[in-house]
């Protein structure tokens, strides 16, 4: 009965992977849910003239976890065949743009060989002219700073790869107004709402709170700011552990636990620079910093953020040379702009390596008494 109902939805094709099935929408594999799939194989079974309950179903429901079981050594998005990972690539609604190092892209039509949870919900289009209005947009909050406008770019082609190898994430930080959110959703509309997570920093101390980055490919954390009761050890360890692609154990309601490596990069929105404690200084070394000094507060424009994503087509055409150009170098540039921020984030996280930095010299044969270091 499992083998004539996977037949039945060769067309949509099932995959069971870390304790979820998910099904393919033509375009990528989307999770579906223990109801959506029950309710499936009962209509499928009254329509065979098979008596349906419960303990039926649930047979096949046994079944077919067996039948489309992926490995958990895989990690998407890879071919299903062989396990081959798949970073270079991009699924459009129109097909999947293969972007290697040194070859021009390729946009190839949808194959369901292709395991990927999550794809861009418009159209690519090579051949787009330039997002006049998102580059109008960028110099009236940074002006001539070209370099944060690079750096943003280059993030925002990061973005719509399943890249981590960089180990970074990004921190904007301005007053209120100032742009930041409008970033921040069009990002979302450029790399597609089902590849977003939208997590508190707060939420990521909770024993649940990095459930919902799995099979994500960006975490837009809106506020930085904790609350005085918050762990901030727990949250530097997992901030760190996620950007530097370790392996993790993450705890899921009503499900077994998901072990692997996230996808997701990190990106915070804050008006204020955050304080994260983390003594060894490593996180702040994680970090970017672009810092917006104006406030529209008053000249907002409401129609803004749907101007801006009519052009989402070209955003992603634009941000894709930021990735090309971020490929060849190997790494990002800090701009000036945000670096006296950097320094600040780090010496909040840590103030003992602070102290050191401002007070102490450091040299193999240098020492000072107790009673003098504590004055």
């Amino acid at each position: 009965t499992a083998r004539a109902f996977f037949n039945h939805h060769l067309e949509r094709p099932l995959v069971f992977y870390q304790g979820v099935f998910s099904r393919w929408q033509g375009a990528f594999y989307e999770e579906l849910s223990d109801a959506s799939l029950r309710a499936d194989i009962y209509a499928f079974l009254d329509q065979a003239q098979l008596k349906p309950n419960a303990r039926r179903v649930s047979d096949v429901v046994d079944a077919l976890k067996a039948q489309t079981n992926i490995s958990e050594k895989f990690s998407p998005p890879c071919w299903l065949q062989s396990g081959v990972p798949a970073r270079g690539l991009v699924v459009f609604r129109n097909g999947a743009l293969h972007i290697e190092p040194g070859a021009p892209p390729e946009l190839t039509p949808h194959d369901s060989g292709l395991f990927v949870t999550a794809g861009c919900d418009y159209d690519f289009d090579s051949a787009t002219p330039a997002p006049a209005r998102w580059l109008r947009f960028l110099s009236d909050l940074w002006g001539d700073d070209s370099l944060a406008i690079s750096m943003l770019q280059e993030w925002f082609g990061l973005m719509l790869v399943s890249e981590t190898r960089l180990q970074k994430m990004l921190l904007i930080v301005g007053p209120r107004r100032s742009g930041k959110g409008t970033i921040a959703r069009v990002l979302h509309g450029v790399v597609g709402p089902a590849q977003i997570a939208a997590p508190t920093l707060g939420s990521l101390a909770m024993p649940f709170g990095l459930a919902g980055l799995i099979g994500k490919s960006l975490a837009i954390i809106g506020d930085a700011r904790l609350g005085q009761r918050t762990d901030e050890q727990v949250i530097a360890e997992r901030l760190l552990s996620v950007t530097g692609e370790d392996a993790i154990s993450i705890q899921r309601k009503f499900l077994p636990d998901w072990t692997g490596q996230l996808g997701v990069r990190v990106m915070m929105l804050s008006n204020e620079l955050p304080r994260i404690g983390d003594a060894s200084g490593a996180l702040a070394s994680r970090l970017l910093v672009l810092i917006l000094r104006r406030s529209f507060e008053g000249r907002e424009d409401s129609r803004l953020t749907d101007e801006l994503l009519e052009e989402r087509a070209a955003i992603a055409a634009w941000a894709l040379e930021g990735l090309a150009r971020l490929r060849e170098r190997g790494h990002f540039i800090q701009p000036d702009s945000g670096r006296d921020a950097l320094d600040t984030v780090g010496e909040l996280g840590s103030p003992v390596a602070a102290f050191i930095a401002d007070e102490c010299e450091l040299r193999p044969d240098a020492q000072v008494s107790v009673d003098d270091l504590y004055s």
